[in-house]
């Protein structure tokens, strides 16, 4: 090899090794000084192209993955306003499926629909003696009206609900039994013996206001 190509290939060298660090000092300034060597002008404009194509690509690279980071956030933000609004739903949805209300001073009433398990018991339990508690009822009714069929798992979450309101000092009334829900628990051995029963929310009411 030459001096020249010596020298030639040194250089080439040099600036590729400065084109993989990430700069290069080949100037427009140094291709016009090179116009007299068309050769190493062609080399060094070479060498420069590559250095910009590469910068360009990393600057296209870095706004993707800035673009992608940002949508990413994005999501991760709208999946937690859905969490929340799912929770919130999910809160809204048992406060009214168990509403505790108050229907006079002193009396509390929460109408129950559809079916009870273990879960819906305990809400139904904590939201209606939290009620008593808060207004310090002296009756509470629990109307059963929207109960079309019961169980013995269900009867006795009643049962204890009753009992617990009964240790508060509060007068339980079960109201609305249907027709089929009453020989259901007759069926099922369910004693009520100790419960007042009324056949709709209106004689529930009268009871209240006789006890009071």
């Amino acid at each position: 090899m030459t001096d020249g190509a010596e020298s030639t290939a040194s250089i080439v060298i040099r600036h590729l090794l400065e084109i993989v660090e990430g700069h290069c000092s080949i100037t427009r300034e140094a291709l016009i000084e090179k116009e007299g060597d068309p050769e190493m002008a062609q080399i060094l404009a070479g060498l420069l192209f590559l250095h910009e194509d590469l910068a360009s690509r990393q600057t296209l690279r870095e706004q993707a993955e800035a673009e992608l980071r940002l949508a990413i956030e994005r999501l991760e933000n709208q999946n937690e306003e859905l969490e929340e609004s799912r929770n919130r739903l999910a809160q809204l949805t048992t406060e009214l499926s168990t509403p505790a209300i108050k229907v006079s001073q002193g009396v509390v009433m929460m109408p129950l629909v559809g079916s009870v398990d273990s879960a819906r018991a305990s809400e139904i339990a904590d939201r209606l003696l939290g009620a008593v508690s808060a207004e310090g009822a002296r009756h509470v009714i629990l109307d059963l009206t929207g109960v079309s069929m019961i169980d013995t798992t269900t009867a006795n979450h009643f049962l204890r609900i009753m009992n617990a309101v009964r240790l508060l000092g509060t007068q339980g009334i079960v109201a609305g039994i249907q027709t089929r829900v009453a020989l259901a628990l007759v069926a099922l051995g369910i004693d009520l013996s100790g419960i007042t029963t009324a056949r709709n929310v209106q004689e529930a009411l009268e009871i209240c206001a006789r006890s009071s």
